[in-house]
Protein backbone atom coordinates (compact mmCIF):
# COMPACT_ATOMS: atom_id res chain seq x y z
CA UNK A 1 0.00 0.00 0.00
CA UNK A 2 1.91 2.87 -1.37
CA UNK A 3 -0.95 5.95 -1.20
CA UNK A 4 -0.75 8.61 -3.78
CA UNK A 5 -2.19 12.48 -3.03
CA UNK A 6 -5.45 11.93 -3.66
CA UNK A 7 -5.30 8.57 -3.42
CA UNK A 8 -4.98 6.66 0.17
CA UNK A 9 -5.86 3.00 -0.63
CA UNK A 10 -3.29 2.74 -4.07
CA UNK A 11 -1.51 -0.44 -3.77
CA UNK A 12 1.50 -1.41 -5.53
CA UNK A 13 2.61 -4.58 -7.20
CA UNK A 14 6.33 -6.21 -6.90
CA UNK A 15 8.08 -8.76 -8.85
CA UNK A 16 10.57 -10.73 -7.08
CA UNK A 17 13.14 -12.29 -9.16
CA UNK A 18 14.70 -15.54 -8.51
CA UNK A 19 17.98 -13.67 -9.47
CA UNK A 20 18.33 -11.84 -6.61
CA UNK A 21 16.52 -8.09 -5.27
CA UNK A 22 18.39 -6.13 -8.05
CA UNK A 23 16.21 -7.74 -10.07
CA UNK A 24 13.06 -7.41 -8.68
CA UNK A 25 10.58 -4.57 -10.44
CA UNK A 26 7.55 -2.76 -8.84
CA UNK A 27 4.33 -2.15 -11.01
CA UNK A 28 1.82 0.53 -10.67
CA UNK A 29 -1.37 0.49 -12.58
CA UNK A 30 -0.45 4.38 -13.47
CA UNK A 31 2.88 3.33 -15.29
CA UNK A 32 0.65 1.81 -17.29
CA UNK A 33 -2.39 3.37 -18.21
CA UNK A 34 -1.08 7.39 -17.14
CA UNK A 35 -3.77 8.72 -19.44
CA UNK A 36 -6.59 6.97 -17.84
CA UNK A 37 -6.60 7.70 -14.76
CA UNK A 38 -7.68 10.26 -12.78
CA UNK A 39 -5.33 13.33 -11.28
CA UNK A 40 -2.45 12.26 -8.66
CA UNK A 41 -3.75 9.00 -8.37
CA UNK A 42 -1.80 5.29 -9.21
CA UNK A 43 -4.54 2.81 -8.70
CA UNK A 44 -4.46 -1.26 -7.41
CA UNK A 45 -3.09 -3.54 -8.11
CA UNK A 46 -4.78 -6.95 -6.86
CA UNK A 47 -3.96 -10.09 -7.89
CA UNK A 48 -1.34 -11.46 -11.02
CA UNK A 49 -0.33 -14.62 -12.73
CA UNK A 50 2.52 -16.40 -14.21
CA UNK A 51 2.34 -18.28 -17.41
CA UNK A 52 3.58 -21.86 -17.13
CA UNK A 53 6.56 -21.11 -19.53
CA UNK A 54 7.23 -17.68 -17.48
CA UNK A 55 7.47 -15.52 -20.07
CA UNK A 56 4.04 -13.52 -19.23
CA UNK A 57 2.37 -11.82 -16.42
CA UNK A 58 -1.49 -10.54 -16.33
CA UNK A 59 -2.08 -8.74 -13.62
CA UNK A 60 -5.73 -7.38 -12.37
CA UNK A 61 -5.80 -3.81 -11.39
CA UNK A 62 -8.02 -1.00 -10.64
CA UNK A 63 -8.47 2.71 -11.28
CA UNK A 64 -10.50 5.85 -10.73
CA UNK A 65 -10.59 7.04 -14.22
CA UNK A 66 -10.69 10.35 -15.42
CA UNK A 67 -14.49 10.24 -16.25
CA UNK A 68 -15.10 9.97 -12.30
CA UNK A 69 -16.02 6.55 -12.24
CA UNK A 70 -14.36 3.46 -10.56
CA UNK A 71 -12.69 0.73 -13.30
CA UNK A 72 -11.39 -2.52 -13.29
CA UNK A 73 -9.52 -4.14 -16.07
CA UNK A 74 -6.56 -6.71 -16.90
CA UNK A 75 -3.11 -5.88 -18.31
CA UNK A 76 -0.79 -8.56 -19.94
CA UNK A 77 2.84 -8.40 -19.64
CA UNK A 78 5.48 -9.92 -21.40
CA UNK A 79 9.08 -10.86 -20.40
CA UNK A 80 12.12 -9.31 -22.25
CA UNK A 81 15.31 -9.33 -20.42
CA UNK A 82 18.09 -7.20 -20.88
CA UNK A 83 21.58 -7.20 -18.84
CA UNK A 84 21.06 -6.65 -15.11
CA UNK A 85 17.50 -6.35 -15.12
CA UNK A 86 13.79 -7.65 -15.47
CA UNK A 87 11.59 -6.09 -17.92
CA UNK A 88 8.12 -6.49 -18.27
CA UNK A 89 6.70 -4.23 -20.89
CA UNK A 90 2.87 -3.79 -21.21
CA UNK A 91 1.79 -5.92 -24.98
CA UNK A 92 -1.83 -5.32 -23.85
CA UNK A 93 -4.90 -4.08 -21.43
CA UNK A 94 -8.80 -4.01 -21.73
CA UNK A 95 -11.01 -2.16 -19.22
CA UNK A 96 -13.84 -5.18 -17.96
CA UNK A 97 -16.61 -3.10 -17.42
CA UNK A 98 -20.35 -3.91 -15.66
CA UNK A 99 -18.53 -6.54 -13.55
CA UNK A 100 -15.77 -6.59 -10.81
CA UNK A 101 -12.88 -9.35 -11.90
CA UNK A 102 -10.20 -10.04 -8.90
CA UNK A 103 -8.26 -13.79 -9.22
CA UNK A 104 -6.66 -13.92 -12.83
CA UNK A 105 -4.87 -17.20 -13.96
CA UNK A 106 -3.58 -18.08 -17.01
CA UNK A 107 -5.73 -21.16 -18.94
CA UNK A 108 -5.43 -23.39 -22.34
CA UNK A 109 -4.27 -21.91 -25.36
CA UNK A 110 -3.31 -18.71 -23.11
CA UNK A 111 -7.03 -18.09 -22.30
CA UNK A 112 -7.25 -15.65 -19.05
CA UNK A 113 -9.29 -16.97 -16.45
CA UNK A 114 -10.86 -14.61 -13.92
CA UNK A 115 -12.98 -14.75 -11.27
CA UNK A 116 -15.76 -12.48 -11.63
CA UNK A 117 -19.10 -10.90 -10.08
CA UNK A 118 -21.81 -9.25 -12.44
CA UNK A 119 -24.58 -7.64 -10.32
CA UNK A 120 -28.28 -8.49 -11.62
CA UNK A 121 -31.18 -6.13 -10.89
CA UNK A 122 -32.50 -9.03 -9.43
CA UNK A 123 -29.82 -9.86 -7.28
CA UNK A 124 -30.06 -13.40 -8.40
CA UNK A 125 -27.34 -15.96 -9.88
CA UNK A 126 -24.72 -14.96 -11.53
CA UNK A 127 -21.15 -16.24 -13.52
CA UNK A 128 -18.45 -16.82 -11.23
CA UNK A 129 -15.54 -17.17 -14.09
CA UNK A 130 -15.54 -15.25 -17.22
CA UNK A 131 -12.51 -16.05 -19.72
CA UNK A 132 -10.87 -13.09 -21.47
CA UNK A 133 -8.38 -13.80 -24.91
CA UNK A 134 -5.17 -11.05 -23.97
CA UNK A 135 -7.10 -8.64 -25.94
CA UNK A 136 -10.01 -8.51 -24.03
CA UNK A 137 -12.64 -10.40 -25.98
CA UNK A 138 -14.87 -12.27 -23.72
CA UNK A 139 -14.86 -16.72 -24.67
CA UNK A 140 -17.58 -16.88 -21.76
CA UNK A 141 -19.14 -16.88 -18.05
CA UNK A 142 -19.63 -19.68 -16.37
CA UNK A 143 -20.31 -21.39 -13.05
CA UNK A 144 -23.15 -19.71 -11.83
CA UNK A 145 -23.88 -19.41 -8.43
CA UNK A 146 -27.36 -18.18 -5.84
CA UNK A 147 -27.15 -14.89 -5.29
CA UNK A 148 -24.10 -14.45 -6.45
CA UNK A 149 -25.29 -11.03 -8.67
CA UNK A 150 -26.38 -9.06 -5.70
CA UNK A 151 -24.69 -5.93 -5.08
CA UNK A 152 -23.23 -6.86 -1.82
CA UNK A 153 -21.30 -9.67 -3.14
CA UNK A 154 -19.03 -7.20 -5.06
CA UNK A 155 -16.70 -7.01 -2.18
CA UNK A 156 -16.89 -10.85 -1.48
CA UNK A 157 -16.03 -11.33 -4.83
CA UNK A 158 -12.38 -9.68 -4.30
CA UNK A 159 -11.87 -12.42 -1.75
CA UNK A 160 -12.06 -15.37 -4.30
CA UNK A 161 -9.15 -17.11 -5.52
CA UNK A 162 -7.50 -19.52 -7.97
CA UNK A 163 -5.43 -22.37 -7.61
CA UNK A 164 -4.48 -24.26 -10.31
CA UNK A 165 -3.06 -27.88 -9.78
CA UNK A 166 -2.48 -29.46 -13.10
CA UNK A 167 -2.25 -28.47 -17.11
CA UNK A 168 -6.82 -28.60 -17.14
CA UNK A 169 -6.86 -28.56 -13.21
CA UNK A 170 -8.04 -25.40 -11.04
CA UNK A 171 -9.89 -24.90 -7.73
CA UNK A 172 -11.68 -21.75 -6.74
CA UNK A 173 -12.17 -20.42 -3.44
CA UNK A 174 -15.79 -19.24 -3.04
CA UNK A 175 -16.15 -16.78 -0.11
CA UNK A 176 -19.89 -16.51 -0.25
CA UNK A 177 -20.73 -20.63 -0.14
CA UNK A 178 -17.51 -20.87 2.25
CA UNK A 179 -16.69 -23.86 -0.69
CA UNK A 180 -13.15 -24.49 -2.62
CA UNK A 181 -14.81 -25.95 -6.18
CA UNK A 182 -12.71 -28.37 -8.17
CA UNK A 183 -13.02 -26.89 -11.54
CA UNK A 184 -11.82 -28.81 -15.34
CA UNK A 185 -10.75 -26.41 -17.97
CA UNK A 186 -10.28 -27.29 -21.73
CA UNK A 187 -10.03 -25.47 -25.20
CA UNK A 188 -10.97 -27.15 -28.06
CA UNK A 189 -11.34 -25.57 -31.62
CA UNK A 190 -11.62 -21.98 -29.80
CA UNK A 191 -13.97 -22.71 -27.74
CA UNK A 192 -13.40 -22.95 -23.88
CA UNK A 193 -15.31 -25.52 -21.44
CA UNK A 194 -15.37 -24.63 -17.69
CA UNK A 195 -17.18 -28.02 -15.86
CA UNK A 196 -17.28 -28.19 -11.69
CA UNK A 197 -16.10 -31.28 -10.97
CA UNK A 198 -16.38 -31.68 -6.89
CA UNK A 199 -16.79 -29.27 -4.24
CA UNK A 200 -15.04 -29.41 -0.70
CA UNK A 201 -16.67 -27.46 1.86
CA UNK A 202 -14.66 -24.94 4.83
CA UNK A 203 -16.42 -25.19 8.24
CA UNK A 204 -14.08 -23.90 10.88
CA UNK A 205 -15.55 -23.68 14.22
CA UNK A 206 -14.10 -19.98 14.75
CA UNK A 207 -16.74 -17.35 14.52
CA UNK A 208 -14.13 -15.43 12.50
CA UNK A 209 -11.39 -16.11 9.89
CA UNK A 210 -9.66 -14.89 7.19
CA UNK A 211 -8.14 -17.13 4.21
CA UNK A 212 -4.48 -16.36 3.16
CA UNK A 213 -3.68 -18.66 0.92
CA UNK A 214 -5.00 -22.47 0.01
CA UNK A 215 -3.83 -25.52 -2.16
CA UNK A 216 -5.75 -28.45 -4.07
CA UNK A 217 -4.52 -31.83 -4.55
CA UNK A 218 -5.74 -34.22 -6.96
CA UNK A 219 -7.35 -36.65 -4.58
CA UNK A 220 -9.92 -34.31 -3.47
CA UNK A 221 -8.23 -33.06 -0.39
CA UNK A 222 -7.08 -29.53 0.24
CA UNK A 223 -4.76 -26.99 2.34
CA UNK A 224 -5.66 -24.07 3.45
CA UNK A 225 -3.66 -20.89 5.73
CA UNK A 226 -6.56 -18.77 7.64
CA UNK A 227 -6.24 -16.42 9.87
CA UNK A 228 -8.22 -16.84 12.96
CA UNK A 229 -9.24 -13.61 14.57
CA UNK A 230 -10.24 -13.92 18.67
CA UNK A 231 -12.45 -11.74 20.46
CA UNK A 232 -9.92 -10.29 22.30
CA UNK A 233 -8.32 -9.28 19.22
CA UNK A 234 -5.92 -11.44 19.35
CA UNK A 235 -4.80 -13.29 16.30
CA UNK A 236 -2.99 -16.39 14.82
CA UNK A 237 -2.37 -18.27 11.04
CA UNK A 238 -3.33 -22.11 10.94
CA UNK A 239 -2.50 -24.29 8.19
CA UNK A 240 -5.14 -27.03 7.84
CA UNK A 241 -5.63 -30.40 5.54
CA UNK A 242 -9.10 -31.15 4.71
CA UNK A 243 -9.98 -34.13 3.68
CA UNK A 244 -12.74 -34.14 0.43
CA UNK A 245 -15.47 -34.40 2.79
CA UNK A 246 -14.14 -31.26 4.87
CA UNK A 247 -13.00 -32.92 7.70
CA UNK A 248 -9.80 -31.36 9.09
CA UNK A 249 -7.13 -34.07 9.01
CA UNK A 250 -4.21 -31.99 10.36
CA UNK A 251 -3.04 -28.68 11.26
CA UNK A 252 0.05 -26.21 11.89
CA UNK A 253 -0.04 -23.07 13.87
CA UNK A 254 2.35 -20.22 13.25
CA UNK A 255 3.93 -18.56 15.95
CA UNK A 256 2.93 -14.96 14.42
CA UNK A 257 0.64 -14.23 11.99
CA UNK A 258 0.99 -14.37 8.29
CA UNK A 259 0.45 -11.19 6.56
CA UNK A 260 0.37 -12.68 3.14
CA UNK A 261 1.11 -16.15 1.67
CA UNK A 262 1.92 -18.22 -1.44
CA UNK A 263 1.67 -21.79 -2.39
CA UNK A 264 4.33 -23.62 -4.70
CA UNK A 265 4.58 -26.79 -5.02
CA UNK A 266 2.22 -27.91 -2.31
CA UNK A 267 4.85 -25.73 0.00
CA UNK A 268 2.89 -22.60 1.46
CA UNK A 269 5.14 -19.57 2.20
CA UNK A 270 4.05 -17.57 5.00
CA UNK A 271 5.38 -13.67 5.43
CA UNK A 272 5.33 -11.85 8.92
CA UNK A 273 7.59 -9.32 9.97
CA UNK A 274 9.63 -9.57 13.04
CA UNK A 275 8.94 -8.25 16.75
CA UNK A 276 10.57 -5.15 15.67
CA UNK A 277 9.46 -5.07 11.87
CA UNK A 278 12.74 -3.93 11.06
CA UNK A 279 13.10 -7.55 8.73
CA UNK A 280 10.59 -9.69 7.48
CA UNK A 281 10.34 -14.07 8.50
CA UNK A 282 9.30 -16.20 5.65
CA UNK A 283 7.85 -19.05 7.12
CA UNK A 284 7.43 -22.65 5.09
CA UNK A 285 5.16 -25.62 5.34
CA UNK A 286 5.56 -28.28 3.11
CA UNK A 287 2.22 -30.65 2.99
CA UNK A 288 3.03 -34.30 2.07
Amino acid sequence: NRPAPREPISIDGTFVSSKGTSYNTNFRVAQWIPNELAPETSGQIYSAAMSDDHQWLAVVGGWMGRDGRGHNGVFVLRREPVPNFENWPLKSWFDVRGMTISEIEFGPDDALITTSQEIKPDGGAAPLITVFTFAGQTLGSFIGVEKHGAPSGAGMSRLTRIAKFGPSSYAIYDPEKALIRYVAITSSAGRVDVRQTGTVSLSFPERKSNLVAFDAFPDGRVAVARTVIQEDRRSYTLVSTLSPDGRVIEEWRSPRVWRYAYVQDHVFRGFYPTMDEAATVISSVSIK
